[in-house]
């Protein structure tokens, strides 16, 4: 028969849904910046192919028909031939938002990793503090506090910077 005063320890999936608790929206909005930010690395290269291709020499458009209805509405290839400024344009728009959804990413991602981290060191804080006097007599204090800020740094170090970007390759892909 178990014993229904003695705590049980949480189980790793409780314990890091408490972690992220609030730090789940952050990880979303920094995720999505990651991929507008793939979005504007791929489609800057296109726009200068297409003003270079279709626009300024003859080769014909092999763009889907959503993008030719696009060129279409601005007056066509010959037109956007003649000004080369509106593709131009193009190229600073996508370089602007993709310097915007760069620095949303770093921002969120950092307010989501740090807060994560916060609430861990605080946690680890709380366990290390009911210890009983006995472990710590035992134990060298420092190489524990040592080993788990260690730890705690390596577990940030992959949630802030590689997990988002294997969120980020899967979107190139």
């Amino acid at each position: 028969m178990k014993d229904k005063n003695k705590k049980q320890t949480p189980t790793l999936g409780a314990m890091l849904r408490d972690f992220m608790r609030g730090t789940w929206g952050f990880f979303a909005v920094s995720v999505i910046a990651a991929g507008v930010t793939a979005l504007s690395d791929m489609l800057i290269p296109q726009i200068i192919r297409a003003a270079l291709d279709n626009a300024i020499g003859s080769v014909p458009s092999t763009y889907p028909p959503a993008v030719e209805d696009l060129v279409a509405r601005l007056g066509g290839w010959e037109y956007l031939g003649e000004h080369i400024w509106i593709l131009a344009l193009g190229v600073l728009l996508c370089a602007g938002v993709k310097v915007l959804s760069e620095y949303s990413f770093r921002v969120f991602n950092s307010k989501a990793s740090e807060t994560l981290v916060m609430r861990m060191r605080r946690s680890l804080f709380r366990r290390i503090e009911r210890l009983p006097y006995d472990r710590y007599m035992k134990n060298r204090t420092g190489d524990l506090i040592q080993r788990c800020t260690s730890d705690i740094d390596t577990l940030r170090g992959f949630i802030s910077e590689q997990m988002t970007a294997i969120f980020r390759i899967v979107l190139l892909v």
